[in-house]
């Protein structure tokens, strides 16, 4: 009994300090309407900032008020500046600017703190509380007395404050708050700052209680999510509950299974989703739900320009094919790693791109294909390499039927998150299978062939496999289920309506989307002769290709092909030119394409035609007037 008093007592506990992770994400989310995937980070700056001022002689509490400071300002200039024009939009854009912005603090904690685990020491850190048979550390309660105060503060904040009713104004009504004189850009950046000072405060009190790294705020972020969904957005009861409830039955489970810990958050997560999307106290979002991305505009070609493009493509497939006779080793794999992330963002097209269903979680079909290929190989001996690709390729579609109608239900960033939790949940059961290795992975028999051999193989894979996913594209964009799928993305209760059977449409194009993540998954496993659960589940994968799919243009056959090859040539750049800073510059990449062409590269291309056109059109006529002027 007093063991179970225990679990959740400290359950309890953590339970508080999550809510207050969980608040600051809320309020960023409610008001903006964005999903802040740095908002780890924050938490981890909030707890260097602590660190930082503890060595330099400040009290750790006494320096909770001014890394608040630090960090509100910090979120104001963010939300000014770089997602403002972001702000009840697209959603999947914000979530691709914070997922780059996170990349370079990231970056910036590597380089100004090293790798190396951080703790903030207090002269509380040992002593505890004894109540009968239960032990409540001292740290651990100031922690959740700090985290009660706050959140009473910031509800007092939001219901009694002038500037707190104007915000809550703003995030219920935009166009009433408008039209009565209120600035949503300055409050909305307030109230980003607001949340950056909690999550600040937060990171320094997890930093008295545990030790911290720079990575240390990507599992915070997910934790937050998971809390703000159990309790609902825009509910601060509920997120108090949700944190309880996530604090409770992670120390529950971690007393009898600790590595299926966050396995067990996420299959919360998933059956909240799909039971009460409003969360546990069924508070219903005022947020608004983003539009699906735009698809970029196709210029009307004229036929002679069509088959100038042609020839031009026929040309490049020439050339790829002939690649192994003029590249080395180096090259083939630079062009092999091209055309593995130009099939996984053509496979984030067909969901995102053609459906309107950002499939955010994408890479669970890479990592379950890897591991299927990898088992086959390892379980029977002389198996053909073709099928157990093949096999590996097929498991994906099959999760992707199985998983589909429920998981399709759910809309815009429900359904994003729902993919995450569904890749986050299967990797941490993988990283506990005996058969799969663990944590430490799988270590496939090495290839047959030269290291010559190997590097053309391979390159022929990868290219039969994006030509093929090419194909695919082009031919859905052509079907009856294509031109379906694109009437679910501009309006899909107009679909249901006019007799569309929209969830076996949704079903259909997930399924495609997985084999072809799949398939280069299988392609990748035997490729690497090793995987493990961090690289065969990387969120980073899914983000990257996401950002390929984007840069190159939505809903078109070959802009993710032109998107993969500007995305991956930067990242070998900047992994041989700047080791030390290739997460910022990735981070600062990402970041870029979002700013500069959100429709897409070539989209930017054909807005700026015109404009071109017109500047020659200036440039020859002050040119003859130039030459009738000499002549007279």
């Amino acid at each position: 009994m007093s063991f179970a008093l225990q679990i959740v007592a400290n359950g309890i506990l953590l339970g508080f300090l999550y809510s207050l992770m969980a608040i600051a994400f809320s309020l960023i989310w409610g008001v903006t309407n964005i999903i802040n995937l740095a908002h780890g980070a924050m938490i981890i700056m909030g707890a260097y900032t602590t660190w930082s001022l503890s060595r330099a002689g400040v009290d750790p509490f006494l320096a909770l008020p001014v890394c608040a400071i630090l960090l509100f300002l910090f979120g104001f200039v963010v939300q000014r500046f770089l997602l403002e024009r972001f702000s009840r939009t697209s959603l999947m854009m914000t979530l691709i600017l914070t997922f780059g912005l996170n990349m370079v603090l990231i970056n910036l904690f590597l380089a100004g703190f090293s790798a190396d685990f951080r703790s903030i020491q207090t002269p509380f850190r040992a002593s505890t509380l004894q109540l009968g048979e239960i032990r409540l550390p001292y740290m651990r309660l100031i922690a959740c007395a700090f985290a009660l105060l706050l959140t009473a503060a910031l509800y007092l904040f939001m219901n009694r404050a002038r500037i707190g009713l104007a915000i809550r104004a703003i995030a219920q009504n935009p166009p009433a708050a408008v039209t009565l004189g209120m600035d949503p850009r300055r409050l909305q950046a307030v109230a980003f700052g607001i949340g950056a000072g909690l999550a600040g405060i937060a990171g320094g009190l997890m930093g008295m209680i545990y030790a911290f790294a720079p990575n240390t705020g990507d599992s915070l972020t997910i934790k937050s999510f998971v809390v703000v969904v159990l309790g609902g957005l825009g509910s601060i009861h509920g997120v108090i509950a949700g944190g309880m409830l996530l604090g409770i039955s992670e120390n529950v489970v971690s007393a009898w299974a600790p590595g299926y810990r966050d396995a067990v958050s996420f299959a919360l997560l998933l059956l909240v989703l799909l039971l009460r999307p409003a969360g546990i106290l069924g508070v219903v979002s005022a947020v608004q739900m983003p539009a699906p991305i735009a698809p970029t505009n196709i210029v009307q070609r004229s036929r002679m320009t069509s088959r100038v493009i042609a020839v031009v493509l026929v040309l490049l497939v020439f050339l790829m094919l002939v690649a192994p006779l003029y590249l080395n080793g180096y090259w083939l794999r630079v062009a092999s790693v091209i055309f593995m992330y130009a099939v996984l963002a053509q496979g984030m097209n067909l969901m995102a791109g053609y459906t309107g269903y950002p499939a955010f979680g994408n890479v669970v079909f890479f990592g379950l294909s890897s591991y299927c290929t990898a088992l086959l190989l390892l379980q029977i001996s002389d198996l053909p390499l073709w099928v157990a690709i093949l096999a590996g390729t097929a498991l994906s579609p099959l999760v992707a039927l199985l998983v589909g109608p429920a998981l399709l239900r759910l809309k815009g960033h429900y359904f994003a998150i729902a993919t995450l939790g569904l890749n986050e949940m299967v990797r941490e059961i993988v990283s506990n299978l005996t058969i799969t290795g663990g944590g430490s992975g799988l270590s496939l028999p090495l290839t047959p062939w030269t290291a010559a051999a190997n590097a053309i193989i391979f390159y022929y894979l990868f290219l039969g496999a994006m030509l093929l996913s090419i194909l695919v594209v082009w031919q859905f964009s052509r079907s009856n289920i294509g031109l379906a799928c694109r009437a679910i993305r501009d309006d899909e209760g107009k679909a249901e309506a006019i007799g569309l059977h929209t969830t076996r449409d949704k079903t259909t194009a997930w399924m495609l989307s997985a084999a072809l993540t799949g398939l280069v998954g299988a392609i990748n496993a035997y490729w690497t002769t090793f995987i493990n659960p961090g690289s065969a589940f990387d969120l980073g994968v899914a983000v990257e290709a996401y950002v390929a799919f984007l840069g190159g243009g939505a809903g078109t056959v070959l802009g993710p092909v032109f998107g993969a090859s500007l995305v991956e040539l930067l990242s070998t750049l900047s992994w041989t030119y700047l080791l030390k800073w290739h997460l910022a510059v990735m981070g600062l990449l990402i970041m870029a394409v979002v700013l500069v062409a959100p429709n897409g590269i070539w989209s930017a291309i054909s807005r700026s035609r015109p404009m071109m056109q017109a500047a020659c059109r200036r440039y020859n006529v002050l040119c003859f007037r130039g030459s009738a002027n000499a002549l007279q």
